[in-house]
């Protein structure tokens, strides 16, 4: 691998390969937020597909806010790769990405990631008899809590468009779940997709 300058100019000319990508993310996040209004429309006459639609919504959308924010915030790997490290920040400059933002949250990518140890933990529980383990569509002002230890293993808001999803769970710590709001997420790869195609012009 090349060292110093060459690495520079290696990142410099390969950085456009993640911005086209992140923003190819941004459009199929938009994809899966119409498949996801279209399912929660109170006037929708037909209804049949009505919870395919809504899931196929929410795992594109949250999938692809998910890759983008492993592109912008690259995991070192095993080799500890320090381009990768470098690649990120270059590429959170480039697009003018902001340590706040929503789409840096790990905790989100984890609960996609490990959504299988979280089906474990929920289905160990007492309640599983009853849980509502499938996408409830609710209120966030629902008053429950946000515990791991309450019922319903993931919801949305129709409204708002706030999704909840398992949290982890440490052994005999227990946990709180993850909340992530889709429309902030938008409003978020919208502005990216604005900056990434001002470099184009």
């Amino acid at each position: 691998m090349a060292t110093g300058d060459d690495d520079d100019r290696d990142i410099a000319g390969a950085i456009h390969v993640y911005v086209e990508e992140v923003a190819r993310q941004g459009s199929l996040f938009d994809f899966g937020i119409g498949l996801i209004e279209a399912a929660v429309r109170p006037d929708r006459a037909d209804r049949s597909n009505k919870d395919v639609e809504l899931v196929a919504g929410i795992t594109v959308s949250l999938s692809a806010a998910a890759f983008a924010s492993k592109m912008l915030w690259p995991i070192p790997g095993l080799d500890r790769d320090p381009w990768r490290a470098e690649r990120g920040r270059a590429l959170r400059e480039r697009l003018k990405v902001a340590d706040d933002s929503p789409l840096k949250s790990r905790s989100v990518r984890d609960s996609l990631e490990h959504f299988d140890e979280r089906i474990d933990q929920f289905a160990r529980e007492p309640y599983n008899a009853f849980g509502a383990f499938h996408w409830m569509v609710m209120s966030s002002a629902h008053g429950l809590g946000e515990s791991n230890a309450m019922p319903i293993l993931r919801y949305i808001d129709p409204t708002t468009l706030v999704v909840r999803l398992p949290g982890r769970t440490p052994v005999d710590v227990g946990g709180t779940s993850v909340t992530v709001d889709l429309r902030v997420v938008g409003e978020e790869f919208l502005r990216i997709r604005g900056v990434a195609g001002a470099h184009h012009r």
